[in-house]
């Protein structure tokens, strides 16, 4: 990916907080629809959706980073993204979209405190809506190797 200073930035919200992607990463935001449980899934993992034929497990954000968790709400949205390894759709409370930024500072995860993992940095930038900062997500870090794998297993008995 491209440095956030000068690369589109895909946003989102979650419980109050401005979150970014790597918009090359993001396929589409898609409105809350129900979301099929996915037995022997790692426990981040809400269940699937079907998208054109395409099985992709939505990933509960709201678990991952230990917020409080919240009911789904047709307001809610589902970011499908490209991992790297998978496409995968995260639950988030709003869309965004892609919004042309003046970033004025660019922070590496390493310069913030130590619950970092799922970060590339935090980016202050200032849009329509003003100064704020954004928290840029590095999507390959957001499920373990364990969780991967146990997802792929999840996914294929779904799949049968």
């Amino acid at each position: 990916m491209a440095h956030p200073q000068t690369s589109p930035l895909c946003l989102f919200e979650l419980a109050g907080v401005t979150y970014g992607i790597a918009a090359e990463q993001v396929q589409e935001f898609i409105r809350m629809v129900a979301i099929t449980p996915l037995p022997a899934a790692p426990a981040v993992i809400a269940g699937f959706i079907n998208v054109r034929s395409e099985l992709i497990a939505v990933l509960n954000l709201r678990q991952r980073f230990g917020l409080p968790l919240a009911q789904a709400k047709l307001s809610d949205f589902l970011l499908v993204a490209n991992t790297g390894q998978r496409k995968i759709a995260l639950w988030v409370d709003k869309a965004l979209g892609v919004t042309p930024l003046n970033v004025k500072q660019f922070t590496e995860p390493g310069q913030l405190t130590a619950h970092t993992q799922y970060l590339k940095g935090v980016v202050e930038a200032e849009d329509s809506r003003g100064n704020h900062l954004i928290l840029v997500q590095d999507l390959a870090t957001l499920l373990s190797d364990a969780e991967q794998h146990s997802l792929q297993q999840a996914l294929a008995q779904a799949n049968a």
